[in-house]
């Protein structure tokens, strides 16, 4: 955006300062999803999972290119335990898509699921409190009044 060659960028982690202008779109969610066919899918659809049932099997978590802690790490870490993360991938797509016939566990943002195959996968209530988070849209303060930047902001707010 610096430099020009993007209009507007969706942020969940963190707001940019100056020279970039943010609105708040939504807060966002964790929680958990696991294989129709993972050993805790009876307890996951009885809304049961206990932090030792979770943290009893392997987890597959999105690759952070910032040395920041992902939300569910730094509760884990507050609360004295840490999940075993066993695969990382570079989106929570591809986590999802990883899951299936799995005894793998994925934490991720609740409007993610929506998008994946319910009769497959069931979601489930992480067995903690995860603090929610904002999501933005940011763009470059030279934008602000350019139209059709303000009718393509408008229509996604």
């Amino acid at each position: 955006m610096e430099a020009g060659a993007l209009d507007l960028s969706f942020m969940g982690i963190g707001v940019p300062g100056d020279p970039f202008v943010s609105r708040e779109l939504f807060r966002e969610r964790f929680v958990g999803l696991i294989c129709a066919r993972h050993p805790l899918a009876a307890r996951a659809r009885r809304g049961k999972v206990t932090l030792t049932d979770y943290l009893a099997y392997p987890h597959m978590a999105v690759s952070y290119k910032t040395a920041q802690q992902s939300p569910i790490e730094s509760k884990l870490h507050e609360l004295g335990h840490k999940r075993r993360v066993v695969m990382t991938t570079p989106n929570f797509a591809a986590n999802v898509a990883s899951l299936f016939n799995s005894d793998l566990i994925v934490s991720l943002p609740s409007r993610l699921v929506a998008a994946a195959d319910q009769k497959e996968l069931v979601l489930f209530k992480l067995p903690m409190k995860v603090p929610g988070y904002p999501y933005f849209i940011a763009w470059h303060r030279r934008t602000n009044d350019d139209p059709a930047l303000v009718w393509l902001r408008d229509l996604i707010i």
